[in-house]
């Protein structure tokens, strides 16, 4: 491929993502997990590396320990500067689209690379990985695990270390990636030499993918309790039977999220296309009719890329170039299907689900790939069927629509996330002008229960707002620096059991306790009551007592 071309196309990922992400780095805030992380307080630290340790050592950050040396570093050098999260978030997001890009362009096409690419910049059900700062773990995982297959996809001497120690840090990193290693082995396959000698040495050649994978299994199994004397994992062990139960009902969700929720969540994000200033969409729609034309130029779906497609044609039986792009890409297209149904093994082996919705979509950072290049070869399939120019006309138009119709779903989203965390500083201005009202802004220490909304105006897909302890009593304290805050969230997905000396609450599977006496603050009518009794709960509540 010429250098001019993978610039050119290089130029129009970057630009994608300036349009449709910036704006983010710039006007969006710190919610739910986001602002948990924010709980360990740095003050008490002389150093960064005890500062470091705490981190690593808390719940969820054992289980993954590159992720968690990123989260300190951020959280000890950035405060609570909410756009330097998102900006280092959305760099290791466009540098894993980035890295995504050069491997398959070396595999299998251009146009292909950049399709797929595209479709991953904008694939609308896996916003909360890249709209979340939190879930820059997962982001890192996807960043190193391009980042090795980009290196097993070239041809040089000692490649293979380098690559196992990339997929090791993304098995470290998030464990939802450690099924998509079959695409580094699938790479590896690929890229072998096909003859005798090759295929004896292909166990050998997929050692790096294995290797990988023995450094997770033992430091999950011996360094994380030798390091740090816990182990909080989302892996289960179960029956096969019932992992292949697991496995089957996660591919029906997931074929359901692919090809129904994509287009539901977008459908709805187009009502928050008014928040956007007209300029700004004109601006989206010139980048989108350039790359039109840049398409539609000579470079489109129509023809394939000789220089990349050599592993294509290594495998190739004689026939015409035209046959070989035929048959090929309906083997990619079986291929992208494998490798989608293998990604929904994470949700064979560990109490996660597929879910669409706002934060808790965020396993699908890692079936975004997957599912765009199996859009990628499933267009670029369907196009070499086609031998009038007009038809191939027809299917790049809609290839632009579609592309079209989730750039602005993703613009919608980011609207949406960013609504929901001005309603959350609106929330906690709302809770302190209570607290001046009842004189309490002077307390030393505050046991707050908030019963607040679950929606908020211009919410699109269940982005979060303030609903467990750990995101409200981080934001009050942040917005109270000299008191010290333990509060909760009491609302429709919470439970509340009442004691003769404090009332405990269940909310997202996590409990906590807030004994007597304690505030409860009510946001219909502004309203802050003390509860000294369970009696003052169930008369300030309509909670009817035992």
């Amino acid at each position: 491929m010429p250098e001019r071309v993978k610039h050119q196309d290089i130029l129009i990922l970057v630009a994608a993502w300036t349009a449709l992400y910036l704006p983010y780095i710039l006007f969006g805030g710190l919610l739910r997990d986001d602002l948990g992380l924010l709980l360990i307080d740095r003050s008490p630290f002389a150093n960064y590396f005890d500062y470091q340790w705490v981190v690593s050592s808390s719940m969820n950050m054992t289980a993954r320990p590159v992720a968690a040396i990123l989260q300190g570093l951020c959280n000890w050098y950035f405060g609570t500067a909410a756009w330097k999260y998102h900006l280092v978030n959305l760099a290791l997001f466009g540098g894993s689209v980035l890295f995504f890009y050069l491997t398959l362009q070396k595999l299998i096409s251009r146009d292909v690379a950049l399709l797929a690419s595209l479709f991953a910049l904008v694939y609308p059900c896996a916003s909360g990985t890249v709209f979340s700062s939190t879930m820059m773990n997962s982001n890192l995982a996807a960043l190193f695990w391009s980042g090795a297959s980009y290196i097993l996809a070239r041809d040089f001497r000692g490649k293979y270390i380098p690559a196992a120690f990339l997929l090791g840090l993304s098995s470290l990193s998030y464990e939802s990636f450690i099924p998509l290693f079959i695409f580094n082995a699938a790479i590896i396959l690929l890229v072998a030499k096909p003859d005798g000698q090759g295929r004896r040495r292909l166990f050998f050649d997929v050692l790096p993918v294995f290797a990988a994978i023995f450094i997770y299994v033992l430091y999950r199994w011996v360094g994380e309790k030798t390091i740090f004397h816990a182990q909080f994992s989302r892996i289960l062990l179960v029956s096969p039977l019932e992992a292949l139960v697991r496995f089957f009902m996660s591919l029906v969700l997931g074929f359901r999220i692919a090809l129904v929720d994509s287009f539901e969540i977008s459908l709805r994000a187009l009502n928050n296309l008014d928040l956007v200033s007209i300029q700004y969409l004109a601006v989206v729609v010139s980048g989108l009719a350039l790359l039109w034309f840049y398409l539609s130029g000579g470079k489109s779906l129509e023809t394939a890329d000789t220089e990349s497609s050599n592993y294509i044609r290594k495998f190739a039986s004689p026939h015409t170039a035209f046959q070989i792009e035929r048959v090929h890409y309906l083997d990619f297209c079986i291929a992208a299907l494998v490798l989608f149904c293998c990604a929904h093994l994470i949700y064979a082996i560990s109490w996660y689900k597929p879910d669409p919705s706002g934060f808790e979509n965020r396993t699908l950072g890692g079936m975004r790939f997957v599912t765009a290049l199996s859009i990628a070869v499933s267009i670029k399939a369907v196009d070499s069927f086609l031998a009038r120019r007009t038809s191939k006309k027809i299917m790049l138009a809609l290839t632009i629509g579609l592309l079209s119709f989730f750039s602005f779903s993703i613009i919608g989203q980011r609207e949406a996330w960013s609504a929901a965390a001005h309603y959350n500083e609106f929330l906690a201005g709302r809770i302190n002008s209570a607290l001046r009202e009842k004189h309490l802004e002077n307390e030393k220490t505050l046991t707050l229960v908030a019963v607040l909304p679950t929606t908020f105006p211009d919410q699109v897909n269940q982005e979060p707002i303030l609903g467990a302890s750990w995101d409200i009593t981080s934001l009050m304290s942040l917005r109270n620096p000299g008191m010290t805050v333990k509060a909760g969230v009491y609302n429709a997905d919470a439970t509340a059991t009442v004691y003769p000396d404090k009332v405990a609450f269940v909310i997202l599977k996590h409990k906590w306790d807030a004994p007597y006496p304690f505030w409860l603050y009510k946001f219909d009518g502004n309203e802050l009551c003390r509860i000294d009794s369970g009696q003052d709960w169930y008369s300030h509540t309509n909670q009817e007592g035992e």
